[in-house]
């Protein structure tokens, strides 16, 4: 601080004392103190000041050291231009070391006796690194403000105790409008509700202590939109201490949706493995079983032979009847099996569904009672499928009565057929389909409709929901097995009360192809002297084949295996010029004996017997072409008709070669 250099007086010797000290003490504050004069120069400094801007301050100009921005420099002008009062400014100064620092400023004016401003006195104190740490922290804050601004849901902070909110992001504004503060969340974002839900309530967030508990995270359904969330609840600190709720909504309505997708397919896969499983079962069953009808309904053919010979009472030739019967009806059960299993053989042609129904129409209201309609919606293109015609039949029986028995009171079957194309998108909704063209076969009714317990077990063999004796559980197993077997597949939409729907999806074609007449033979011509070797494991269906062929004429030789039968071929010095053998035996199968005994007799035909179709003659149940297959059981006459005709053909061959 400047004083004249007249020698002082003794008064003025102790107010140069006091004003040294002063100095002195001035000089030990931390803190930047300066005096400039009117003219804005450095006119005494600190010790703290000449460390910052230099030891050659006195006497230099203080915007020698100024780098911040005009305006500020024009507070200062305003200060010395007689403002009033202690000036505060925040303003770049130059270092010594050429750095530019931020400097806080508090100035105040110097005025003389007469009012005039001479000269300020300034401290200032170094806050860059206040406002570097500050500026970190604003961009910190911008950072998260960004992420909150842009969480995937609604985000927002809601007082702990009134609920009411806070602070909100950019999902919450576009949902409550820009006047969101106040609203009370649990209204707003969980469907109108008028109190908190048991996840989000205090004690939840904020333990007994006082402190926060760790986030809680629940599910709900906004009544209102219909739409899901995931809420993620936890309790932080607001600036000013208290604690205050964030909450965290995420839409998660999508993943929901997938989520009850995926437990529909795989609800559909189990369904399908279960019933691939029942198919195994059944197939197996049927197999066994079917040799043991040919014994059955073989020596039935025999027995009423030998009454017919000898002219035994009708008593016993009506208990013979009733035997056939009951044979009949358990081959029927098994071909049903084989064709829930997908083990029924098939011989495929291309059929118009349309025009099977018009066909089978009066049929069908033989079928049902007078009280209920039955109407037709038929596509006007044709509706191509390639199927066996008498299982088509079968699927349009079983489906009609099923929807006969759905209405004891009477009520409408209506039958439609429609020409559609799936695309990828819809074949993957229903794991069964595939994309490309199909023939929708629908059968609808009025009925008294279905529950989700039944739906869930509709195909499954022997399911019923009959009374005892009216039902034998087989008949939409059937369908099921039927249409798998020919490349579709089956959906059913029914609710308690509100009738039923069956779509049957059926593989279609293009163009109808050409049919092939089948072979007939008359009843004079089953007879043949011809050789034929049969190969049968059962014992019983081995010996009951040849004692029909025999009966009829035919030398017959015969072997329980594919090893004895190409040793009992290669023993005989004659021709064999028909191979009867069973598709599965147990050293290997009737595909490769016919093969292995072709290969030396090349002139040699073959007629396969299985009571089940098997993969090496047949795929997914379709004989391979070329191939001839006499279904177990049979009786004589059937086996004898199919000698002949095979027989025949190869006749025929030799005369046209």
């Amino acid at each position: 601080m400047s004083a004249d250099r007249t020698p002082p007086t003794v008064g003025e010797g102790a107010s140069q004392k006091l004003l040294a000290r002063f100095e002195a003490i001035l000089g030990a504050v931390p803190d930047i103190i300066v005096e400039v004069d009117q003219n804005k120069v450095y006119t005494w400094a600190n010790q703290a000041a000449l460390e910052f801007f230099g030891p050659d301050l006195i006497g230099q100009e203080a915007a020698h050291y100024f780098v911040g921005p005009q305006e500020t420099y024009e507070k200062v002008e305003r200060l010395f231009g007689g403002d009033e009062g202690v000036f505060y400014v925040e303003s770049w100064q130059r270092r010594r070391d050429g750095e530019a620092r931020l400097l806080a400023w508090w100035c105040r004016v110097l005025k003389d006796g007469e009012g005039r401003v001479v000269g300020a006195l300034s401290t200032a104190r170094d806050v860059t690194d206040r406002q570097r740490t500050e500026e970190a922290l604003r961009k910190q804050l911008d950072e998260l403000f960004a992420v909150f601004n842009n969480i995937d849901g609604a985000a927002y902070i809601a007082d702990l105790a009134t609920y009411e909110i806070l602070a909100a992001n950019k999902h919450v504004e576009q949902t409550l409008g820009p006047d969101w503060r106040g609203k009370k969340c649990y209204a707003h974002f969980q469907g109108g509700h008028t109190e908190p839900c048991e996840f989000c309530t205090n004690d939840r967030l904020v333990g007994a202590d006082g402190t926060p508990n760790p986030p809680v995270v629940w599910e709900f359904q906004n009544t209102r939109t219909g739409r899901w969330y995931q809420c993620i609840d936890r309790a932080i600190r607001w600036p000013d201490g208290r604690l205050v709720r964030m909450e965290i909504a995420l839409d998660i309505t999508e993943h929901k949706r997938a989520e009850e997708e995926k437990a529909r397919l795989e609800a559909q896969l189990r369904q399908a493995q279960k019933m691939e499983a029942f198919g195994q079962l059944a197939g197996g069953v049927a197999h066994d079983f079917n040799n043991i009808l040919t014994a059955i309904m073989g020596n039935t053919d025999m027995l009423r032979d030998l009454l017919e010979q000898h002219a035994a009472p009708q008593e016993w030739t009506v208990h013979l009847n009733q035997i056939d019967r009951a044979s009949q009806r358990a081959a029927a059960l098994t071909r049903q099996l084989l064709a829930f299993s997908r083990r029924q053989p098939v011989r495929r042609e291309v059929l118009d569904l349309s025009q099977v129904l018009v066909e089978m129409r009066k049929m069908l209201e033989r079928l049902i009672s007078e009280n209920i309609a039955l109407d037709l919606a038929l596509d006007q293109s044709p509706a191509h499928v390639r199927a066996d015609a008498g299982q088509v039949e079968q699927v349009i029986v079983n489906l009609v009565i099923n929807a006969r028995d759905a209405m004891p009171r009477g009520g409408r079957i209506v039958l439609e057929t429609r020409n559609v194309t799936f695309d990828e998108r819809h074949a993957q909704s229903q794991p069964e389909a595939r994309p490309g063209k199909y023939v929708v076969l629908t059968i609808r009714d009025t009925g008294h409709g279905m529950s989700s317990e039944v739906l869930d077990h509709l195909f499954e063999p022997f399911f019923t929901t009959k009374p005892v004796g009216q039902g034998t559980g087989l008949g939409l197993a059937t369908v099921y097995g039927i249409v798998k077997q020919a490349g579709g597949y089956i959906s059913v939409a029914s609710q308690p009360g509100n009738g039923a729907t069956f779509e049957v999806h059926w593989p279609a074609v293009e163009t109808p192809a050409p049919m092939a007449p089948a072979p007939t033979t008359e009843e004079h011509e089953w007879c043949g002297t011809e050789t034929v070797l049969v190969c049968e494991d059962d014992t019983a269906v081995r010996d009951l084949a040849a004692q029909f062929l025999r009966s009829a004429g035919y030398t017959v030789l015969s072997a329980e295996s594919r090893r004895r039968a190409l040793q009992v071929a290669a023993a005989s010095a004659g021709p064999v010029h028909l191979l009867l053998t069973d598709v599965v035996m147990p050293d290997g199968n009737g595909k490769q004996l016919a093969d292995a005994l072709t290969a030396v007799r090349p002139s040699v035909r073959t007629l396969f017997m299985s009571g089940y179709t098997a993969n090496v003659i047949a795929h997914h149940g379709v004989l391979d072409e070329g191939l001839e297959l006499l279904e177990k059981p049979f009786t004589r006459e059937r086996l004898l008709r199919r000698v002949r005709t095979v027989l025949d053909q190869s006749a025929a061959t030799v005369r046209r070669a």
